[in-house]
């Protein structure tokens, strides 16, 4: 039998290929390796066109027959399950032929009321979604249409909700309010390719455009501004990206080059924009992909994200804030208890008994953790280091339960022990060849074997004993220990490139329509694509750089105590980052941002008049500020101020058309004032 396997796999695949060819295939469509059947060898994935489909069909065979010799019964339940459900998919897509055909009737298409992409309420309900589908009832001819969910519509909702549900179209309305109509759901990209500003419409894919083939709205051309601060901003990221290549050349780091490899990859990426030439009748403007805008902006966010956790954890030790100004300060006690284990120490948990590996530790939680059960009681509650620690997979199912997985736990320095000699200390689970090589013997601190760690890690993570910072490391010499030497190199270089990036981002903040040099980062380009942006991901990816130039200031003091203040607030203590966000407003009056923090903390407290004058102190400095201007949206209309809180929220929306929440509290409270009205 084992000797036809090979023979028996050749047909199936033949078999597969031929399928490939067929007919139904000629029309657009979107298949999942789930629903072929071979998810089991190459997971879940997604296709939409023929080659792709064949280049999974292969993979699917190859890494099949890669399978165990032992393994034979496998080998042909998936290749036979997988050829059982070529009938299934044949069906799915006649149906997609078959509703294509039908839906290009004009007998059907003008019963329709709602149009696949079009935004809808519900009359009785009030949520909101974006039709994904629709049927017309053989019996009555009524519109059965399918809605994607607002996810925070649903939320609000007195009952349970599915992210897609099905409604009777004389219970929906049209959503003309332009504010309203940008949606927010987990699925809405496996539906929709973008949002059109002119139709108010959502842009179906080739898919779903196939089945309600009249449905689709004409996409619209990018806004001239649009495409212009797109064009200015890949120029400045692409020239920024060349000059830090530069900066990282001109220096010898061979013994770190590793630490380097993922930053010179974001920097590759960054050095390869640059700018459209504009003709005289701005002739490019169309022709120009102003996508890359988006992606250029993510770029600079991703260094700038990736210098800053370099620095963060390489210093963490002398407190959070310390490498803003490479000094200690008293108001930051962040520093102590210090770690007193490595990156790649085996340890094991006190209370449950597994054994795992260090991958990596915060001097102080990301976040609140005081009502965790493996906190209470501990003498240090959240006021201690926490160990990302992958766990041995054995002694996870004997502590959760036979089939229970975990990557990795979140752990408290009081929790862990060292593993001691002679005991079993050997770790196996999935995920530790992605972190280390081999185990080492190591002798001296801790007494215990340990995994050798890579340079990245060794870097960020430094043994007590290494002096982490490059005031005092510059002393050392390559004969007495060249990877030191190298990392206080580096440690200089990360600094001065955190610094100017910081420099250029707070700098931002200040050209909100009142600077022109196109040499700089322009915040007023910034809000230009954040306003146009026309899906969630490339105004989310916006959002995260306008915060970053927020958060970003000049002076380091001033850095240094938001950077304190934000790590209380995360961690719940409000005392804390109060007391530090109205030390930085006093430090620089006219800085907006610990302003809008003190806004969303008294919100938090109920302080909600607080909240509101604070707000509006944040607006006075920066108009723009979305942040301070939806926390005065939730404080007002929680002290019931509806029309001033609606003033709010369409506000927010203006600047931020996909910002978070804010939308569906505004439906909310219009749909309300909408109700009083006809009730009065």
């Amino acid at each position: 039998m084992t000797s036809h396997i090979p023979r028996i796999s050749r047909s199936l695949l033949r078999s597969f290929l031929r399928w490939t060819r067929g007919p139904l295939l000629k029309f657009p469509f979107m298949l999942s390796s789930s629903q072929l059947g071979v998810s089991e060898l190459v997971g879940e994935r997604y296709v939409n066109s023929i080659p792709a489909l064949r280049f999974l069909i292969v993979e699917s065979f190859k890494r099949g027959s890669n399978l165990k010799s032992g393994d034979v019964n496998q080998k042909l339940d998936v290749g036979f399950t997988a050829l059982k459900n070529i009938n299934t998919v044949e069906t799915i897509l006649k149906e997609n032929y078959s509703r294509h055909s039908r839906n290009s009737t004009d007998e059907v298409y003008n019963k329709a009321v709602h149009k696949v992409g079009s935004v809808v309420r519900h009359t009785l309900r009030g949520y909101r979604g974006i039709v994904c589908g629709w049927e017309l009832k053989e019996d009555c001819g009524a519109q059965m249409v399918s809605i994607l969910v607002d996810s925070f519509d649903a939320q609000q909702t007195s009952s349970f909700l599915p992210p897609k549900t099905e409604v009777q179209a004389d219970l929906l309305q049209p959503v003309t309010d332009p504010s309203l109509c940008h949606i927010h759901h987990s699925s809405l990209s496996d539906h929709f390719l973008e949002y059109c500003c002119l139709t108010q419409c959502y842009l179906p894919n080739s898919v779903l455009k196939f089945s309600y083939p009249r449905d689709s709205p004409t996409p619209s051309p990018p806004a001239p501004e649009m495409v212009r601060s797109s064009s200015r901003l890949c120029e400045w990221v692409g020239a920024r990206g060349r000059g830090l290549q530069r900066q990282l050349a001109d220096t010898r780091l061979d013994p770190v080059a590793e630490v380097l490899s993922e930053l010179h990859e974001h920097l590759h990426l960054m050095a390869k924009y640059s700018s459209v030439s504009m003709g005289e009748k701005g002739e490019q403007e169309n022709s120009w992909d102003w996508r890359r805008g988006y992606e250029a902006v993510g770029t600079l966010s991703d260094v700038f994200a990736l210098v800053d956790q370099m620095l963060q954890l390489r210093f963490q030790r002398h407190g959070i804030s310390y490498f803003e100004t490479m000094s200690a300060d008293s108001s930051d006690s962040t520093g102590q208890p210090e770690a007193c284990f490595r990156v790649g120490d085996v340890v094991s948990h006190k209370k449950f008994g597994y054994r795992g590996v260090v991958v990596g530790w915060d001097q102080r939680p990301l976040f609140d953790v005081r009502d965790w059960t493996g906190v209470l009681g501990l003498p240090s509650a959240q006021e201690q280091p926490f160990y990302r620690v992958i766990p041995d997979e054995a002694d996870v199912e004997r502590v959760l339960g036979e089939g229970q997985y975990r990557p990795h736990f979140y752990v408290a320095q009081e929790n862990l022990e060292t593993v001691l000699p002679g005991t079993t200390f050997s770790v196996r689970h999935r995920l530790l060849p992605q972190y280390f090589s081999h185990y080492e013997e190591h002798m001296g601190y801790p007494s215990s074997s340990r995994l050798s760690v890579p340079p990245l890690l060794d870097f960020c993570f430094p043994s007590p004993s290494s002096s982490s910072s490059f005031s005092s490391t510059c002393t050392a010499t390559s004969e007495e220990d060249p990877k030191e030497a190298a990392f206080a190199v580096l440690e200089s270089i990360l600094c001065d490139m955190y610094k100017s990036l910081r420099r250029e981002l707070s700098h931002a903040t200040m050209k909100i329509s009142t600077e022109r040099d196109d040499r700089c980062l322009r915040g007023e380009d910034l809000h230009t694509l954040l306003r146009h942006a026309r899906r969630q991901d490339y105004a989310m990816i916006v959002e995260r750089v306008i915060w970053m130039t927020w958060m970003s200031h000049d002076n380091s003091e001033v850095s240094k105590i938001m950077r304190i203040g934000t790590a209380h607030m995360k961690r719940g203590n409000t005392e804390d980052a109060i007391r530090c966000y109205s030390l930085a407003a006093q430090r620089d009056p006219s800085y907006a941002e610990p302003l809008n923090k003190l806004a969303a903390l008294h919100l938090q407290i109920g302080n909600l008049k607080d909240s509101v004058d604070y707000s509006e102190s944040a607006l006075s400095k920066l108009p723009v500020h979305v942040g301070a201007l939806s926390t005065q949206g939730f404080a007002l209309s929680k002290l019931d101020r509806t029309d001033e809180a609606i003033v709010a929220y369409r506000k927010v929306l203006n600047i931020h058309p996909w910002a978070s929440r804010v939308s569906s509290e505004l439906s909310a409270l219009v749909f309300e004032n909408d109700n009083n009205t006809k009730e009065a």
